[in-house]
């Protein structure tokens, strides 16, 4: 009898996706019942890129939601402008979430063809233009009704598949990041499934080939510049990827950030190797990075390994440079940062990462040529020296070779009237009668 009972007031699922009860149906995310589960994820998950063209004013409103009190809504013909009124007097929401339902609203609008505007009259506003649509000619069925979810409703879906953390939701919430991206990476990051990793990644790899993309900026940004959000997203993205230590995303950011290494860029290229070195850091235990040469020539040019052989002089290679307000050159710091990086990848770290270096790799004359310039910048022993326990696992005359190579470029400078002096001693840098005694005492021990 009490079974039968309960039976009576079991949700009516089809009755409530009729309706288009959202809150309804997400309670039934949470039912004892996966079957209900599942129906309830499945057609939530079907209205997030579901916008219904507009055919009224109204409709235009319901697409807004509960945000078309900080709108103005003006019919003009077949179109329905919507002047976004400026953030003073919009106190029930901080700046940063204003500015995030602008950007997030103009994507949206811009999926039923709608565009951004001029409007006479209308300052420090973005005005948006949306066109209005005949009635539709396909009939609804009996209890059936269009779905004009509010943008509020949407975000709503969006958090609460996250939390239910079921892959049938990551192709929905994939796609809805051309909507929202913020709360889509978020979700996705709740899932946390190789599925959900996977379109991160996808999400990530888009970006970074989109024409006239860009990486991580570390110039200040006011909250209301169009790009705002976007370099959000794909700090949100990096973020999302590097915590979860996927393999294939994290090459994917360190090769974006390497780019930016430049000698003329003396702001950029700090802040992206420090991203490239926390990066790093996240897969270098993984078994793949073993006998990956794209990504060791990576790490030895961000540690400011150069060529042992290069054309160019040691001052050059060794040291950044830069002229003063008088035209006179001035050198600002060492390109080496092994010595300051021990707060992202720590010396143990790096040690049992060369020791674990594929062979074959270690034998790649140009990744010799670059991992010599770096030995005179650690300990100046075999068990502490992580280059020099990846140098002694190569052939003793090839190792010879390049780090002679190496001392020929440090003495050509001196010949040529090189200064002998540290430019910065409190810095702790050492000149170049300290690097080349180093590279000496290497070069008897391993001819020994």
């Amino acid at each position: 009898m009490y079974m039968g009972l309960f039976g009576l007031f079991e949700p009516n699922i089809d009755s409530m996706m009729k309706r288009g009860d959202v809150n309804g149906l997400i309670k039934l995310l949470k039912s004892k019942d996966p079957m209900l589960r599942e129906r309830a994820a499945e057609f939530l998950a079907s209205l997030l890129a579901l916008i219904e063209k507009p055919e009224t004013v109204n409709d235009v409103k319901k697409l807004v939601g509960r945000y078309a009190q900080i709108f103005d809504f003006e019919q003009r013909g077949d179109f329905v402008y919507v002047k976004i009124r400026t953030f003073s007097g919009m106190k029930e929401l901080s700046s940063r979430e204003y500015f995030q339902i602008l950007r997030t609203l103009e994507r949206m609008f811009k999926e039923v063809g709608g565009t951004k505007t001029s409007w006479a009259g209308a300052h420090d506003v973005w005005p948006l233009c949306v066109p209005l649509y005949k009635p539709s000619q396909a009939p609804l069925q009996k209890g059936d009704k269009r779905m004009y979810l509010g943008i509020d409703e949407r975000e709503m879906i969006a958090v609460e598949l996250g939390k239910l953390r079921d892959d049938l939701a990551v192709k929905s919430l994939s796609d809805y990041a051309s909507i929202s991206p913020l709360t889509s990476i978020q979700a996705l990051s709740d899932i946390g499934s190789e599925r959900a990793i996977e379109a991160l990644r996808s999400l990530l790899y888009n970006h970074y080939h989109s024409p006239g993309a860009w990486v991580r900026s570390y110039w200040d940004c006011n909250i209301s510049d169009p790009s705002f959000q976007e370099r959000e997203m794909i700090f949100d993205l990096e973020e999302a990827i590097t915590n979860f230590r996927d393999y294939e995303g994290c090459k994917e950011i360190i090769r974006a950030y390497s780019k930016l290494f430049s000698n003329f860029n003396l702001d950029e290229t700090p802040k992206s190797k420090n991203l490239v070195l926390r990066t790093f850091k996240q897969i270098i235990g993984k078994n793949e990075i073993r006998n990956d040469r794209e990504l060791l020539m990576i790490l030895l040019k961000c540690l400011g390994a150069f060529p042992a052989d290069s054309s160019r002089t040691w001052l050059d290679n060794y040291y950044l440079q830069d002229t003063d307000d008088y035209g006179n050159l001035q050198i600002i710091e060492k390109k080496l940062i092994a010595n300051q990086i021990g707060h992202i990848i720590t010396l143990d770290q790096l040690k049992e990462y060369m020791r674990n270096l594929d062979l074959e790799l270690l034998k790649d004359k140009e990744v010799l040529n670059y991992l010599v310039t770096l030995i005179a910048e650690y300990p100046n022993t075999l068990e502490e020296n992580p280059i020099a326990i990846a140098l002694q696992r190569v052939d003793p005359n090839t190792r010879i070779f390049f780090l002679n190579s190496y001392i020929k470029l440090c003495e050509n400078w001196l010949a040529h009237g090189g200064f002998s002096w540290s430019p910065s001693k409190e810095r702790n840098m050492p000149n170049i009668h300290d690097v080349i005694d180093t590279l000496k005492q290497w070069q008897s021990i391993w001819e020994k």
